[in-house]
């Protein structure tokens, strides 16, 4: 009988840490706790993380980013839809859209740069659109206003274009 001799090389490897919401995006949870005085993190807590290496997930709105989904509105005519997704942002890594309905996730490669529009949004001033272009177009998204500094982060961005 033969003896083999098996070398084995152990990597230490880190797992992935799991993406956490951003200050800016909530849900039910996030509004029950703010109405009972207890503390979110706030935007410059999740950029020293972003900065760590901690995955955030960014509420979105789309209307070109993944599948396009037109709309009747009668008579014939079709508008697009803006569909609801999160943006997962991770310094040095590309974006990633996930649509909500679907789960259909879209990959957008940089370079990136975001530039503030002046379109407006009926949710209370929470939300602004910006115009998002990467190395495959144009996108326009509505934001958080609370997070756009940490997409701006996350893309390499000193400040919003003009």
């Amino acid at each position: 009988m033969r003896a083999y001799a098996l070398a084995v090389k152990i990597i230490a490897m880190t797992a992935p840490r799991a993406a956490r919401r951003a200050a800016g995006t909530q849900n039910v949870t996030d509004l029950l706790l703010t109405l009972t005085f207890i503390r979110r993190r706030t935007p410059e807590q999740d950029a020293a993380d972003l900065l760590q290496g901690q995955v955030f997930e960014v509420a979105a709105l789309s209307k070109t980013i993944g599948r396009t989904v037109l709309l009747n509105i009668g008579k014939g005519r079709q508008i697009q839809h803006l569909k609801i997704g999160t943006l997962s942002v991770a310094q040095g890594q590309p974006l990633m859209w996930r649509e909500r309905r679907t789960g259909q996730e879209t990959v957008l490669n940089g370079p990136f740069t975001l530039k503030q529009l002046d379109k407006k949004l009926p949710l209370n001033g929470k939300l602004s659109f910006y115009e998002l272009t990467t190395v495959d177009g144009s996108h326009e998204v509505a934001l958080p206003k609370k997070d756009a500094p940490l997409v701006l982060i996350a893309i390499g961005q000193d400040s919003l274009a003009t």
